[in-house]
């Protein structure tokens, strides 16, 4: 009975803000290992990484950047809430795979693991995926446009690739410096 009320009480701290590692940190670049279950600890963590992605004003964090060699991933796919005020609903993507990709578009991406940056990166406009969800429940969802790039970005994670290893060429910025250039592009194409 006490083991039970203590794990409760644990059950009902708030969330910790956990540390992102930077992107020079070695354990980025290494494979995460599969996972066969999830425990109360794991949840446990998996509310820590929502309760920090969405802190840091993050869309997506991978289990790597947290410092776990575990291969998960939290994300938001509903990116409305963001500005309607409501209720953002995070997701967990255990074991993720992509099935299937189609078209290809560059924009810019940025991470948490490289912050106040962004670079232009090549990614499917679609996916099909296969992951496990918080209870082990097989999910297959196709993702378009943002949630789709945000998923191939968090995978790309657990097998220790960073959204610069995939970037075009010279197209690093600092977020100040792409603000000032959408700013001259805003000048010269407004009309007079």
């Amino acid at each position: 009975m006490k083991e039970k009320e203590e794990r409760e009480r644990e059950m009902e701290q708030p969330e910790s803000m956990l540390t992102i590692l930077g992107y020079r940190n070695p354990i980025l670049k290494k494979t995460s290992s599969k996972i066969n279950f999830v425990d109360d600890e794991m949840k446990k963590l998996i509310e820590d990484m929502s309760y920090t992605m969405l802190a840091k004003k993050g869309i997506g964090l991978a289990a790597a950047q947290v410092g776990l060699n575990k291969r998960f991933f939290v994300f938001v796919s509903d990116f409305e809430a963001f500005d309607s005020g409501e209720e953002i609903e995070i997701n967990v993507a255990i074991n993720p795979q992509i099935l299937s990709r189609e078209g290809e578009i560059i924009e810019y991406e940025g991470c948490l693991s490289y912050p106040d940056h962004v670079a232009q990166v090549k990614r499917a406009i679609k996916t099909k995926t296969r992951y496990y969800d918080i209870n082990m429940n097989k999910i297959e969802e196709e993702y378009t446009g943002l949630a789709a790039r945000v998923f191939q970005h968090e995978l790309d994670h657990l097998d220790g690739i960073l959204f610069i290893d995939r970037m075009e060429a010279d197209s690093l910025k600092h977020v100040d410096e792409l603000k000032k250039d959408e700013e001259d592009e805003e000048q010269v194409t407004e009309p007079i």
